[in-house]
């Protein structure tokens, strides 16, 4: 390859990239202006990637109730999006099985991907709200506060005994936590609210 061939890569690269780039943006406008202009889609926000403390401690204390079970524990993390935390969890925790839900089919396939080869692990492309959480002995969450009053609601439903529920930053109304663990975190992304059913 001489140099003219290796500078027209790089030309085609960034062209490639800053497309990619575009596109990205495009979806988040789109998102955006969704929010303001449909109803229904303000029931079920875009995609946010959990980050900061609080991820770090659902997995920390999702990992310690997991290691101390002698049985197939059973996971859920409705509002999955691309399946972060629970590729962390079942990688470490083969024998535990993990459901993520997520109502979004470019983010659902997006987790399939990247969970395809982890066998312990299921997505499912729905809405959280259409689906069961009576088989689950863990939920994990980060949702919008929107959602909590009647994710608390399903949860009063269809959770049995005995179930705990680690919620990133957002808190159910008008329920008492079972714990709050306080974080260092920006406006409202903070602290873990843990429910116990």
């Amino acid at each position: 390859m001489n140099i003219s061939n290796g500078v027209a890569m790089i030309i085609w690269v960034g062209i490639f990239l800053n497309l990619l780039l575009i596109l990205a943006l495009v979806y988040f406008i789109y998102d955006i202006f969704r929010l303001f202009t449909n109803a229904e889609f303000r029931q079920c926000p875009p995609y946010v990637p959990s980050f900061g403390r609080q991820k770090d401690i659902i997995i920390e204390r999702t990992s310690a109730l997991l290691a101390d079970s002698s049985k197939q524990m059973q996971v859920l993390d409705p509002g999955c999006g691309t399946g972060t935390l629970l590729i962390k969890l079942a990688k470490k925790f083969p024998e535990h099985r993990f459901v993520g839900i997520e109502w979004r089919k470019t983010t659902a396939a997006i987790a399939r991907l990247r969970t395809r080869k982890i066998k312990n692990i299921e997505i499912i492309q729905d809405d959280m709200f259409n689906q069961s959480f009576s088989n689950f002995n863990i939920i994990i969450c980060f949702l919008m506060q929107p959602l909590m009053a009647r994710f608390g609601e399903k949860l009063k439903q269809d959770c049995k005994p005995g179930t705990i529920v680690f919620s990133n930053s957002f808190y159910i109304p008008d329920e008492e936590p079972a714990e709050k663990i306080e974080t260092d975190g920006v406006y409202k992304f903070k602290d873990v609210y843990v429910y116990r059913y």
